[in-house]
């Protein structure tokens, strides 16, 4: 990240900044998976998810199908809100490294969640590639967004 972020947005990023660029959408980031975050709530979830499974092989009993899909679904329901929960813990935590100014703006943008226009992948398919103009639009839409000013920014 200390190379890929600062070359999409040509900021020279702070790490608060580079660890809140990296959350969720939902949490003001733009999506990019943090596989060590990651990767112990995946663990968790799946051996929660897979208990009944293991335990009915361990003890050679047949399980109800439905019961373990009804239960499996709600193992991985149980971890995507544990795993909101320690997002927006984490986000709290940077936001108390930021600046004031940068922090309240930030806190302003959550409450309004505005982040729906980082779901769309700019790809040719989609009719969203990124030209050179849209990439300026983007990375300035991105510094103003965590209150900085745009790269490239015109004095007159």
């Amino acid at each position: 990240m200390d190379i890929f972020l600062p070359k999409l947005t040509t900021l020279n990023l702070t790490s608060e900044e580079k660890q809140l660029i990296c959350k969720s959408v939902k949490h003001l980031g733009i999506g990019i998976v943090d596989s060590v975050f990651e990767a112990l709530l995946a663990f968790d979830s799946s051996q929660e998810s897979t208990k009944m499974l293991a335990e009915a092989i361990r003890t050679v009993i047949s399980i109800d199908c439905e019961e373990y899909e009804q239960e499996s679904s709600n193992k991985k329901h149980q971890a995507r809100l544990i795993k909101n929960v320690k997002q927006q813990e984490a986000v709290e935590e940077i936001l108390k490294a930021l600046p004031e100014q940068q922090r309240n703006s930030v806190q302003r943008e959550l409450k309004m969640i505005c982040s729906t226009w980082l779901t769309i992948v700019p790809t040719q398919n989609n009719g969203f590639a990124m030209s050179s103009t849209w990439l300026t639009l983007f990375r300035d839409a991105l510094a103003m967004r965590y209150r900085r000013a745009p790269p490239n920014l015109t004095t007159h």
